[in-house]
């Protein structure tokens, strides 16, 4: 399992996004293979969102992880990015864990998960 983990300090500047990669068929030799995935957040998180959710392309699929964590009180908040893809991709459901720790403005980090 990827994972991926975010932090931000109450009013300050947002994290910056993470990309989750994909790769299918094999560059070198030209063997092109469509990539279709499909991006689902499995837990309610708000916070989180991912880019595109549908997509296709050919040998690398990137998914952009972004945290809205401007509203959210201090604590960590942790989300599961589910990945789907269909045959031939052999390790498909792919799953992410996504963590934030969102901390005070002073920095003081509070009680963890």
């Amino acid at each position: 399992m990827k994972s991926f983990s975010f932090s931000y300090r109450k009013q300050g500047k947002l994290p910056q996004p993470q990309l989750l990669r994909i790769a299918v068929g094999d560059q070198s030799t030209g063997l092109e293979i469509p990539l279709s995935t499909q991006a689902t957040i499995t837990s309610s998180a708000a916070w989180l969102s991912a880019s595109p959710l549908i997509g296709t392309t050919v040998f690398t699929s990137q998914i952009a992880l972004t945290s809205q964590a401007q509203n959210l009180q201090p604590g960590t908040y942790t989300a599961t990015l589910e990945v789907t893809a269909p045959a031939p991709i052999l390790n498909s459901p792919i799953l992410a864990t996504v963590n934030l720790q969102v901390t005070k403005r002073g920095g003081r980090q509070l009680g963890g998960a």
